[in-house]
């Protein structure tokens, strides 16, 4: 019998029998369902069956963690009192100054290309370390670390004309000689008389004055002056004079080994914060904006800690700044206190402010 004949004969039945044809469908509908749901139920017994197989992995969703605030960066500014705690210090030390993990070993040396021509440099990085005095919110100390980096380039620190280069003796003494001058070891004449360095100078090397005067405030190394006839002299407190010593073996402060520092030789330095660990200096700190971002950042000069009056390290600042140096830098000669920038009034109906550009400097 054909399909179409066997379902006229059911039509007929149905008919015959008074059979709604939809109840039919909704009863067959309601068998597949049946069918369906055993199948299934067959299918859940099999998965129970199959996870308690330790051979099958099955993917799980973890339950996460709670959205965190992001951790705020403090940055601070002004003089603050602090220990010199490291100089060039290798991964290991730097991991326990800031309490985690660095990536990987600091690289001191590298490159700078000068006037089209790549010259050795060795970055020297000297760690701060805020004194215990300064507490937070709940009296705990800060303890901070503050980095300062000074890159000393292998090339003699000259003017700007090259006629002259800068010299530096035994006791930390400098001067500006001629080349002339330079090859004879002669001492340059000042108006008011000879300069106050001895003979046996040598070359500085470009930023090494920096650091040598760092490490001189840090130790407490005495100033030693030289008179016309290339005599050492001390400051005598008691009488207010400058007087000839026998020993000035307390006033050496030059390097011996800067030559060796382009190679990655750090002996003569690295051990510097050990000599005296508990003395503190006084720092400058800054705030440097890099295209929006904040960051760190300590002035070249550092003072005695028992330091009152601040006119030199501020009259060193404008320098710097006049010679176009920390144009992205903040200073305030201030009390150590955190960064705060003074947030733009954004009411329509302030007053006017000046024109930011009147004045030809704040364009360049």
């Amino acid at each position: 019998m054909s399909k179409k004949a066997f379902d006229n004969l059911i039509r007929e039945n149905q008919r015959i029998n008074r059979i709604n044809p939809r109840m039919v469908h909704l009863l067959n509908q309601t068998i597949e369902e049946e069918k369906t749901n055993k199948k299934n139920n067959k299918n859940n017994k099999n998965i129970k069956k199959m996870k308690n197989n330790k051979q099958t992995v099955f993917m799980a969703i973890a339950k996460g963690r709670e959205t965190a605030e992001p951790t705020e960066i403090k940055r601070y500014i002004g003089i603050a009192s602090c220990n010199l705690v490291a100089i060039n210090p290798n991964k290991a030390t730097i991991d326990m100054l800031y309490g985690r993990e660095s990536k990987e070993e600091p690289k001191y040396l590298g490159e700078a290309e000068i006037n089209g021509v790549k010259l050795p440099q060795a970055r020297i990085d000297i760690y701060f370390k805020l004194a215990d005095k300064y507490l937070d919110d709940k009296g705990n100390p800060l303890h901070t670390i503050f980095r300062k980096s000074i890159f000393l380039t292998k090339m003699v620190q000259s003017n700007r004309e090259s006629t002259k280069i800068k010299v530096v003796d035994e006791f930390g003494n400098t001067a500006w000689v001629t080349n002339e001058q330079a090859a004879n070891h002669e001492v340059p004449m000042y108006s008011n008389g000879p300069a106050s360095i001895m003979k046996d100078y040598r070359p500085l090397y470009r930023n090494e004055e920096i650091v040598m005067n760092i490490v001189k405030t840090f130790l407490r190394i005495v100033t030693i002056r030289i008179d016309a006839n290339q005599n050492p002299m001390k400051y005598n407190n008691a009488t207010k004079q400058w007087e000839v010593t026998k020993d000035a073996s307390d006033g050496l402060i030059r390097f011996d080994t800067t030559e060796k520092f382009f190679s990655g030789d750090f002996k003569e330095i690295v051990d510097v914060p050990s000599y005296q660990p508990k003395n503190l200096v006084k720092i400058l700190l800054g705030v440097r904006n890099v295209d929006g971002k904040m960051y760190q950042d300590v002035f070249d000069t550092v003072l005695s800690n028992n330091t009152t009056d601040y006119n030199r390290i501020e009259k060193e600042l404008n320098d710097a700044k006049a010679n176009g140096r920390y144009a992205d830098t903040e200073f305030r000669i201030c009390e150590f206190q955190e960064y705060s920038v003074t947030p733009t009034n954004f009411n329509n109906n302030a007053a006017p402010v000046a024109d930011p550009f009147a004045n030809a400097e704040d364009i360049f």
